[in-house]
Formats: C-alpha cells, sequence, structure tokens
C-alpha cells in the first residue's frame, strides 16, 4: 500500500491515535502536540495560516450552535487574512 492510498483519518481516530502515542493531552509536550497538529493538516510553520483555522472553527461552530460571534473575533479574523493575503500577493 502506497502513502496515496492510506485511508484518511477521522478526528475521532486522529484523537484516539494521539492519546495512545502520547496519553492525555495535559501531558504531551511541544513535539507531540507539533505532531498532533499536522495530524489534523495544519501547518506549524504558518501560524498565521493556523490562526486562521483555529477562528475558522471557532465561527463555524458558534454558528452551527446559533449563538453570535464576537465583533473582536471577526475583527481579528478579518485582519489576518488580509495579513496572509498580503503574504501571498508579496
Amino acid at each position: 500500500m502506497t502513502q496515496d492510498e492510506l485511508p484518511e483519518l477521522t478526528d475521532e481516530q486522529i484523537g484516539k491515535l494521539a492519546r495512545r502515542l502520547f496519553g492525555p493531552e495535559e501531558k504531551w509536550d511541544d513535539a507531540a502536540a507539533e505532531f498532533v497538529l499536522k495530524l489534523y493538516g495544519i501547518d506549524t510553520e504558518d501560524t498565521t495560516a493556523y490562526a486562521i483555522k483555529l477562528l475558522n472553527n471557532v465561527v463555524q461552530r458558534k454558528r452551527e450552535r446559533g449563538e453570535d460571534v464576537p465583533h473582536p473575533v471577526l475583527t481579528l479574523l478579518a485582519k489576518l487574512e488580509q495579513k496572509a493575503d498580503k503574504n501571498v500577493t508579496e
């Protein structure tokens, strides 16, 4: 089986794998946390992209629950997206 043929892991499977490898989250070191973030497809080298992904997840969850999204969260998200767009065009 090649790398391309490996099945994608669900979030639940990633969580179970991480707990088996590293134990409870509160005991993870930086390397363990970085490995888990990479399993989720988050590039830890790009903190702006990480922050955008994190905030988008927060906004999505709040909207799914019918909650209002605080204006400062939306403002921060917009500023980070502008920064990312600026970095791409440079």
